[in-house]
């Protein structure tokens, strides 16, 4: 009895080397991967938490390597252990025990099988109770698994709504860009389908049929707490995938209150839970409902369309209005007057000039309006280089609007360039 305690301590020392061996590792890939710290905001704090992160780290290494050692030496074989080692000094006792006993037992010739018997039951004993501890071992390790499963899929639900919202907030800054042209907005929970398809890959084979599944998947889309509806959909489905119908029957199956909503029978429910597993479960649950951007086109005060719906013309003029609203790098645009008329390029024309103030704009095109009334800085004309020869094109001249070849050229060349001078000239009355 004795000897068992002592194996189930060093067990459980061994457990706690291993596991300790495991965390030091995990700390030394912090450590190797540690970067200094960003000089600015604020150098002089981000390099004291640096710092004090960096000890934290250090501490953490050598209190490891403190357990590990004591744990490897007690864990080591009894002829390496120090001789004044409680572990070795037991161990020889042991053996001296052991060695008194198998001494009594070759003197009683009369009770040897007896004895024999004895000492086979008592290592099976022995055997037994180490791998009980061992299970206790592992069943200890197992008490929070739950807990922290639950807490890292809240958290990465977290995640998930945290980036819808920052996609929520690119949507509003692109309806602002737009003047309300453009109407964006996030979608939460708008596409079941990797969801639908995991259970559908899991069930194969079941008969449950596939249009069931569909309504799972549109039960959290349209839902007015989809988080919920998704949660409870996944709670049904874990009774199902633990309950075993042939073992316990079908009159102790669980509540499924989610899945009874959404159509499922009994029998289906019953063909379900002899399908899904456990871990087909745990894979499910992490089986992200991706929300998806909408983007509409306004074609009246309150009145919206699809975007993808609306003409050639309405969708260039609502991204042009967005692009033109925007600071950035230079906007390189390609004939912007294929997809629209006069007067709306001449309302362009006015953005552009508030656009040239932040950014700066290049623009190919055919259109005289564009060129004359948005005050080009830099106008460059092409032609091909042979008469004839479509393949190859050469810059003819390039210049101000103010130069009189350059006029020329763009009235020879442009749509409308002789109005769009007469236009600048009403404008500006010269």
């Amino acid at each position: 009895m004795a000897d068992r305690s002592v194996q189930l301590w060093r067990d459980g020392i061994v457990t706690l080397n291993e596991r300790a061996s495991s965390l030091r590792g995990t700390v030394n890939s912090y450590l190797e991967q540690l970067e200094e710290p960003p000089a600015e905001p604020e150098g002089s704090i981000l390099t004291a938490a640096h710092e004090e992160y960096r000890l934290f780290l250090a501490d953490a290494t050598a209190s490891l390597d403190g357990l590990i050692a004591r744990a490897s030496a007690i864990a080591a074989p009894t002829e390496e252990m120090d001789a004044a080692s409680p572990w070795r000094r037991w161990s020889e006792r042991l053996a001296q025990v052991k060695t008194a006993y198998e001494a009594a037992v070759q003197q009683s010739s009369a009770y040897s099988e007896k004895m024999k018997q004895l000492k086979d039951i008592d290592e099976q004993i022995g055997k037994h109770a180490r791998e009980i501890a061992r299970g206790d071992e592992e069943l200890r390790a197992l008490a929070t698994a739950e807990s922290t499963y639950v807490a890292e899929r809240t958290s990465w639900q977290e995640l998930l709504s945290e980036r819808d919202d920052l996609r929520d907030q690119q949507c509003a800054a692109l309806t602002t860009c737009a003047d309300g042209a453009i109407r964006a907005q996030v979608r939460r929970f708008a596409d079941p389908s990797g969801f639908v398809d995991m259970l559908r890959q899991s069930l194969s084979g079941s008969r449950v049929q596939g249009g069931k599944l569909d309504t799972l998947g549109e039960s959290i889309t349209n839902s007015p707490d989809p988080t919920a509806q998704w949660n409870d959909l996944l709670l049904d489905l874990e009774k199902l995938a633990v309950f075993d119908v042939d073992r316990e029957g079908a009159n102790r199956r669980p509540e499924t209150p989610s899945l009874a909503a959404c159509g499922l029978t009994t029998g289906e429910q019953d063909r379900l839970a002899g399908r899904l597993k456990s871990e087909e479960w745990l894979a499910l649950s992490l089986t992200p409902v991706k929300s998806a951007p909408v983007f509409e086109y306004r074609t009246r005060e309150g009145e919206y369309i699809p975007f993808r719906n609306a003409s050639a013309g309405q969708q260039a003029t609502a991204l042009l209005k967005t692009l033109l609203n925007q600071a950035g790098p230079p906007l390189i645009i390609d004939q912007p007057e294929e997809d629209l008329d006069n007067p709306v390029m001449l309302e362009i024309v006015g953005r552009v000039w508030q656009a040239k103030q932040n950014r700066q704009l290049i623009f190919a095109s055919h259109n005289a309006n564009l060129v004359v009334n948005g005050d080009a800085e830099l106008v460059a004309w092409c032609d091909y280089r042979m008469a004839g020869d479509q393949s190859r094109g050469t810059i003819v001249g390039e210049g101000a609007i103010d130069i009189p070849g350059v006029r020329e050229a763009i009235k020879k060349i442009m749509e409308g360039g002789e109005a769009a001078f007469h236009l600048r000239k009403a404008k500006y009355g010269f």
